[in-house]
């Protein structure tokens, strides 16, 4: 709920769910487990959610995305296939929105900005 109401876009895995579903419990106990992958529950808050794959940790393969935001791996984590697949494919994905305009950035704070690079390798 506190993504929805901040207006957070939560940008999930879903192939995480898979992977951790051996390890997860003992990592964040059994409680937390329960809690933990619930895309239905994100997708029911309100809150924006898009896909991504974290590749090269995960696959890049979309369905096995699709497959996993669609397998119930935690409690009432799964999707139905509809929404699965309009989360995998949505348009937006990419699109930046700013809360301000970039030039209205004060001089004195010009200075913390870095450029870490244009073409990530």
């Amino acid at each position: 709920d506190r993504f929805a109401d901040q207006g957070v876009t939560a940008c999930i895995q879903p192939s995480f769910a898979s992977s951790d579903r051996l390890s997860g419990p003992a990592a964040l106990g059994d409680e937390r487990w329960k809690r933990s992958y619930d895309w239905a529950g994100l997708v029911k808050s309100g809150a924006r959610v898009i896909c991504g794959s974290d590749y090269p940790i995960e696959t890049l393969d979309p369905l096995v995305g699709l497959r996993d935001l669609n397998t119930p791996i935690t409690r009432g984590s799964e999707l139905d296939v509809k929404t699965a697949y309009e989360l995998m494919t949505d348009e937006s994905v990419g699109v930046t929105t700013l809360n301000t305009d970039p030039r209205t950035i004060d001089a004195v704070d010009l200075a913390d900005l870095e450029v870490l690079g244009t073409h990530p390798a």
